[in-house]
């Protein structure tokens, strides 16, 4: 794609760059989301082998569940101070 024939995708490289660097700004969050999938996981069977297997099948929502707490909850939780998916108080270390 040239970008002199595409003004506005250079444009909207540069939005969604700010706007992805606004969400994250910095914080890391507890990554609850992710961590109940991983709850799940290894709750759900003993065998370290088949924890493996269920975990290979599971990877599209661990995924989602990475992504929604990058870009929903961990920024929600930053800037509110609760985190959403479990209910407790943020983590927030901040040396002024």
């Amino acid at each position: 794609m040239d970008p002199k024939k595409r003004p506005g995708f250079a444009r909207l490289v540069l939005v969604l760059s700010l706007a992805l660097m606004l969400l994250g700004s910095g914080c890391m969050g507890r990554y609850a989301a992710w961590s109940k999938v991983e709850e799940v996981n290894l709750n759900a069977v003993e065998n370290r082998y088949a924890r493996q297997v269920l975990f290979w099948l599971m990877s599209p929502i661990y995924s989602i569940a990475s992504l929604t707490d990058v870009l929903i909850f961990n920024p929600l939780e930053f800037w509110t101070g609760t985190n959403e998916v479990d209910g407790g108080e943020a983590e927030v270390d901040i040396d002024m």
